[in-house]
C-alpha cells in the first residue's frame, strides 16, 4: 500500500488540486475572495508606490488563502499533505520535500542538459557528486556517478547517463517534474528498471510509445536482478513525455 501511494500520490494531489479549483469557481464566497485577490494582485503590479504595492500584495495573498480555506476540498488537500509527510518519510528526512541534495532546474531555459561532475577523485568508495548544467559540447568526457535526485519545474531536458562509470550494485536516479519532455540516455551494459507515473504523458522506449493518463508504467530488463550494475529510474511527471534511450 505504501509503495502504491509513493508512486501515485503526486497524481492524487493533482486531482485534489483540480477539485479545489472547481470548488473555488462554484462557490460564490470563494469566487468573490479569488476575484478580490486577483484585482489586488494586479494593483500590486501596476502601482508604482512601494508601500501601496506591498499592501496590495498582502491583501491579494490573504484573499487567495481565504478563497482556498472557504472550500471543502481544503481538508482533502490537508490529508494529502499529511500522506506526503508519512509515505515519503526517510531516516535522513522527507524524500519528497527535502531537496537539499537535489538539483533544482530553473525553467528559464527551454532546453537543458544535465550531467554529473565529480567533486573529489573517486577511490574504492563513492565520493560526493554534484549536478550541473553544461553545454552539449562539454559532455564528451566520461563521468563518475552516484545516486542523484532531480527536481525540475518545466522545460525540455536531456539527462545523459551514457558517459558515466556506474559502480557495482544498484544506482538510482529520481526525477520529479511538473511539465515538459525529458530524454534519459542510459548505458546499454546495465540492468534497467523503469518506474514512471504521470497525470498525462507518455513513455517512449524501445521504439514503442505508451500513452498514459493517471497511470503507472513499470518495466524491468529480464536480467535486472542478476546484472552486476543496475540502474533504477523513478520518474514522476505531472504533464509530459519521457523518452529512455539505451546506448
Amino acid at each position: 500500500m505504501k509503495e502504491y501511494l509513493k508512486q501515485n500520490l503526486l497524481i492524487i494531489a493533482c486531482m485534489v488540486i483540480l477539485l479545489l479549483v472547481i470548488d473555488i469557481f462554484t462557490d460564490w464566497h470563494s469566487l468573490a475572495a479569488f476575484i478580490i485577490g486577483t484585482l489586488f494582485l494586479l494593483a500590486s503590479i501596476f502601482v508604482e508606490r512601494k508601500g501601496l504595492s506591498r499592501l496590495s500584495l498582502f491583501i491579494a495573498t490573504f484573499a487567495f488563502v481565504l478563497a482556498i480555506f472557504l472550500t471543502q476540498s481544503i481538508w482533502l488537500l490537508a490529508v494529502v499533505f499529511i500522506l506526503f509527510l508519512i509515505v515519503f518519510r526517510a531516516p535522513t528526512g522527507n524524500e519528497f520535500f527535502d531537496t537539499g541534495e537535489a538539483k533544482l532546474v530553473s525553467p528559464a531555459s527551454k532546453n537543458t542538459y544535465i550531467g554529473v561532475k565529480l567533486v573529489q577523485p573517486q577511490s574504492k568508495q563513492r565520493k560526493p557528486l554534484v549536478t550541473e548544467q553544461v553545454n552539449l559540447s562539454q559532455a564528451n568526457e566520461q563521468q563518475a556517478w552516484d545516486d542523484i535526485n532531480l527536481v525540475m519545474l518545466g522545460g525540455n531536458a536531456i539527462v545523459d547517463l551514457g558517459n558515466t562509470n556506474l559502480p557495482e550494485g544498484e544506482s538510482i536516479i529520481m526525477l520529479r517534474k511538473l511539465v515538459g519532455r525529458t530524454r534519459i540516455i542510459v548505458p546499454s551494459d546495465v540492468g534497467l528498471h523503469i518506474n514512471f507515473s504521470t497525470m498525462s504523458g507518455a513513455v517512449i522506449f524501445e521504439q514503442q510509445r505508451y500513452d498514459l493518463t493517471g497511470e503507472n508504467f513499470r518495466w524491468e530488463s529480464p536480467s535486472y536482478q542478476a546484472s552486476p550494475r543496475r540502474m533504477k529510474l523513478v520518474l514522476s511527471v505531472v504533464f509530459g513525455d519521457v523518452e529512455v534511450i539505451v546506448l
